[in-house]
């Protein structure tokens, strides 16, 4: 039995290391981060609707999932469904927030408005 049942098809990223947890690298994408968005991009290609995984991934309270899930829409996954769940998950305060919001903005212009609410909110925190 898979330890993530709600997201099978994304227990490779938990599981492999290189050297560490492949979704760290999701952090900062940049050198160095091949293997993760190497092995999301096949996962992604393989599987067919994975909408569902997806917003599980989101739908976490753990930053790890979200930060995953968010990955896989920035890959090429976006649709109505995972991007609501993508901004479910930075309103409720994720530690990915910032990357929950690039991604966010990235792949749905129109979701401006939340952009313009977290813009305001990191002014207000820099004072």
């Amino acid at each position: 039995m898979s330890e993530f049942p709600d997201f099978p098809a994304f227990e490779p990223l938990f599981t492999a290391y290189a050297p560490v947890p492949l979704y760290l690298e999701l952090l900062n994408l940049n050198r160095g981060s091949e293997d993760a968005t190497a092995l999301l991009r096949k996962l992604l290609a393989e599987n067919s609707d994975l909408t569902p995984q997806i917003i599980a991934l989101l739908d976490e309270s753990n930053w790890r999932p979200q930060l995953v899930g968010a990955s896989a829409i920035g890959l090429g996954s976006a649709n109505e469904p995972s991007l609501t769940a993508l901004w479910r998950a930075f309103d409720s305060g994720s530690r990915v927030s910032p990357q929950l919001a690039a991604i966010a903005l990235i792949t749905q212009a129109r979701h401006c408005r939340h952009w313009l609410i977290f813009a305001s909110a990191c002014r207000n925190i820099r004072g």
